[in-house]
């Protein structure tokens, strides 16, 4: 992994790690970018990017289909029109729909429109733009889409909710995730969660089979959600829970009915006799049946215990969910209302901060620089304990190895609003009111206009000592979690999670990628593999090598102390005693020494100066004695 260069931006008033500005385009300017390299790696790895594997040659018949049924086609815009090709379908209806995205970017520029059936969308692919539309929310845009297909699944919970609802329920939900909260969940939930992963990735350490990652941080991530909202274990890293699947299956049909050309999912009959329909609406009902009966049992149990909130950061200790916080406020809402909340954060806390980790892990392994730089920082700043909550800002360099991870897979790729007034684009693009925007950050992330080695991963294009990158200072460059009034609610709990989950597994795990491996890619609201993430693990053997070393190290210095008063009395040119040692008990020494060196790298201090305080006194202490002086105390033991 090579180091980040010319990685500043020209404007002075920018932060120092962030990219350079995008250039001002004007009206309607068709910018022709190269086309990808071939065997272009986004991995840093110089492995296989993920990818489909669609030819992009056939005719444009979905363009002219658009065009005969809606409104696609020319007008004054001034914004240019994709040409989507037959291959193009399979992205498009249930693939990786960000792909051909990426492509037509770069063939088209930073905004054009993408004509699927009766609908159009106008893609957004520069930070200008997003920024202009996200900040609007309100006043000129509305979530639109996204609440029409996803209402089926979250009723009327505060992620798709519109006005004043949206604002009332976000008012509520927002202090339930105060430090104190988060600061509690570290400890009593991240960490357990993240024990519980490594008892069970300990077999196929032991075995040597290999396991699949991704799948091991979907269950362990639903598992913290569920503690984190309801108090409860799904224990889904135990037993197989239909959760999980219900959520998926529920997430991609929202997808689906993005981008499906007729959108006959309205109509209630074929709803009752299509399987896709059928199968959706069954994951809804287990996900809404699990999520209200947890309401049910902890409503009996606040109202029994005459529950109510004290203070701003108020925890119940024997229950610190964000249920029991919502039901000890006492606010006047509907059981349905506060099922569709808190279905809204289970879906989102559930499937975002599972896709984070798998990607995460996915470009450490395919870069051991990075991955050693990352162990070594754990190691460091953990000295072989559990992580704190105070330690978070301390993991600095694993932090900008989760942002490079959702800059290159970002969750969700796209985001989706509607214009609800017409309105003029910064670059002069025009928008009428009704029009779906598709604000693909995925583009905007890779895009070479916005990021040097965009495709690269290079934590080290975020700046250590500067602060953690978000949509405000990075100019609406970086928006893993949105921006303006709808930005993601719990981006610090999934940050917070993401980071303690992995220090965990970097701390008691090596990780190494099954080589050979396809890594396809799919979406359903998140970017998700399509066959897994399989990896070989082993238990890191730091502690037990340390403990070796410390050994070896005693065992070189007992030879040189036995032989030293026999041999020369010229001092040899060594720091490590200040009296005379024969040639070969230093030969001995050095060669432990150089072992020792190399297996406390990542040791806590304590083993390392321990092995140091015994090679000095064994070597000393027969002079010592001889002289009548007390033996030094070993440094680091009291």
């Amino acid at each position: 992994m090579a180091p980040a260069t010319a990685l500043a931006p020209t404007s002075a008033s920018l932060p120092p790690w962030s990219p350079r500005p995008p250039p001002r385009r004007a009206r309607a300017t068709r910018v022709r970018l190269p086309p990808p390299r071939s065997g272009s790696s986004g991995d840093g790895g110089g492995g296989e990017e993920p990818t489909t594997a669609t030819p992009w040659a056939s005719p444009d018949w979905l363009t002219s289909l658009s065009r005969a049924v809606g409104r696609g086609g020319a007008d004054d815009s001034g914004i240019p029109v994709a040409s989507a090709k037959l291959d193009d379908v399979q992205d498009l209806l249930g693939g990786a729909l960000f792909l051909p995205l990426f492509k037509w970017f770069r063939e088209e520029g930073p905004v054009y429109r993408l004509a699927a059936g009766p609908r159009d969308f106008v893609i957004v692919s520069d930070p200008a733009v997003a920024k202009h539309v996200l900040r609007g929310y309100g006043s000129r845009y509305e979530k639109g889409l996204v609440a029409e297909v996803s209402e089926f699944l979250f009723g009327s919970g505060f992620a798709i909710a519109e006005g004043a609802l949206w604002t009332v329920r976000r008012r509520a939900v927002v202090p339930s995730l105060h430090k104190r909260f988060l600061s509690i969940m570290v400890e009593k939930v991240f960490c357990k969660c993240a024990e519980r992963l490594i008892e069970k990735l300990e077999p196929y350490a032991s075995s040597g089979e290999p396991v699949n990652m991704e799948a091991r941080f979907s269950q362990l991530t639903l598992d913290v959600i569920g503690l984190s909202l309801f108090n409860y274990n799904f224990d889904s890293l135990t037993t197989d829970s239909p959760v999980i699947d219900a959520v998926y299956t529920a997430l991609k049909e929202a997808e689906l009915r993005s981008t499906d050309l007729l959108p006959y999912w309205k109509i209630d009959f074929l709803c009752k006799i299509i399987p896709r329909q059928i199968k959706a609406e069954n994951a809804v009902k287990i996900i809404r049946n699990t999520v209200e009966e947890l309401i049910m049992n902890c409503k009996e149990i606040v109202e029994a215990e005459n529950e109510q909130i004290e203070g701003e950061e108020y925890v119940n200790e024997g229950d610190p969910s964000i249920l029991r916080f919502l039901l000890a406020s006492r606010e006047e809402v509907s059981s349905i209302q506060l099922r569709d909340d808190l279905l809204s954060m289970l879906v989102a806390g559930h499937e975002t901060t599972g896709s984070v980790l798998t990607w995460t892990i996915y470009l450490l392994s395919k870069d051991p620089t990075a991955l050693r730089k990352a162990q070594d920082e754990v190691h460091h700043v953990l000295q072989g304990r559990l992580p704190r909550y105070e330690d978070v800002k301390e993991l600095k360099y694993l932090m900008r190895c989760i942002n490079e991870s959702m800059r290159l897979y970002p969750n969700p790729p796209v985001l989706l609003r509607r214009a609800i007034v017409d309105d003029v684009l910064p670059g002069n693009y025009k928008v009428k009111a009704g029009q779906d925007i598709m604000i693909s950050v995925y583009n905007i992330h890779r895009s070479p206009e916005v990021w040097d080695r965009a495709d690269e991963f290079i934590p080290e294009r975020f700046d250590l000592e500067g602060p953690v990158p978000n949509e405000s200072n990075t100019d609406f460059r970086f928006i893993p979690f949105s921006g303006g009034p709808r930005k993601c609610v719990g981006d610090q709990f999934a940050l917070l999670e993401a980071i303690v989950v992995l220090a965990i597994v970097l701390q008691k795990m090596d990780i190494q990628l099954v080589p050979d491996q396809k890594i396809n890619m799919t979406t359903g609201a998140t970017i998700h593999t399509i066959n897994g993430l399989y990896m070989n693990v082993s238990l890191r053997k730091v502690q037990e090598e340390a403990e070796l070393a410390l050994r070896a190290y005693a065992r070189a210095a007992s030879h040189a102390s036995a032989v030293s008063f026999l041999a020369s009395r010229r001092p040899p040119p060594t720091s490590v005693s200040p009296f005379p040692i024969s040639l070969p008990a230093l030969k001995s020494l050095a060669a432990f020494s150089q072992r020792a060196r190399h297996h406390c790298r990542n040791a806590p201090a304590g083993p390392l100066n321990l092995a140091k305080a015994a090679s000095r006194e064994a070597l000393v202490g027969p002079f010592n004695k001889a002289a009548g002086r007390r033996p030094r105390q070993a440094e680091g033991s009291g």
